[in-house]
């Protein structure tokens, strides 16, 4: 014992140990844990980002906070309402309407050429009808032209809005026609089609 207490200790050495002693203070957390918690925080923002380019919820014309029904409207098969007008001679010239029908979240292109086709079967247009479509109308048309030709009398497009991006269009001209657009359209139509949450 009174040997350890006669040795002499450099200064160098006394400030290494108390550096030492003083590192190990720190807090650390135990292994693996700033991988957990990295993990949790990385899902956290995944699922925020997942809830923000989610559509909001349809709402429905007539129930509480929404528009009133202001169009006559047939009930769907499929509990759905169908909003029309008429212009002329009433039922020549029925046609689907977007305004007070009731939102479809599950929509496809087919389904909703069969919904024009109730339609014209609810108002009792026979086994064949004529169809117009102008702007927005266009593709409600080509679904037509497409899914239920058979029913068909006729069909016409007045001035239709399309798709740039339908397969079903020759690429050439698609991209002819794209390329006659206002630089600001082109943008427009390119954020909604690649990236369309951001127009919810």
């Amino acid at each position: 014992m009174a040997e350890g207490i006669g040795r002499k200790v450099s200064a160098a050495s006394a400030r290494a140990h108390t550096r030492k002693s003083k590192q190990n203070t720190a807090f650390q957390l135990p292994s693996g844990m700033f991988k957990k918690l990295l993990m949790v925080s990385f899902m956290g923002i995944l699922a925020w980002a997942y809830r923000a380019i989610q559509p909001p919820p349809p709402r429905m014309c007539g129930s509480s906070g929404c528009l009133p029904v202001t169009a006559p409207r047939i009930r769907l098969s499929n509990g759905r309402h169908l909003a029309y007008n008429e212009h002329g001679v009433p039922k020549d010239e029925a046609k689907p309407g977007y305004g007070d029908s009731d939102p479809n979240p599950k929509q496809t292109l087919k389904s909703s050429a069969l919904d024009i086709e109730e339609l014209a079967d609810q108002l009792g247009l026979g086994s064949k009808f004529y169809v117009i479509g102008f702007s927005m109308g266009g593709q409600a048309i080509w679904r037509c032209l497409k899914y239920i030709p058979h029913r068909l009398a006729g069909a016409s497009l007045i001035a239709p809005a399309i798709n740039f991006w339908w397969p079903n269009l020759p690429r050439n001209l698609s991209k002819e026609a794209f390329d006659k657009q206002l630089p600001q359209d082109q943008w427009a139509y390119r954020i909604s089609h690649y990236i369309p949450w951001l127009t919810y």
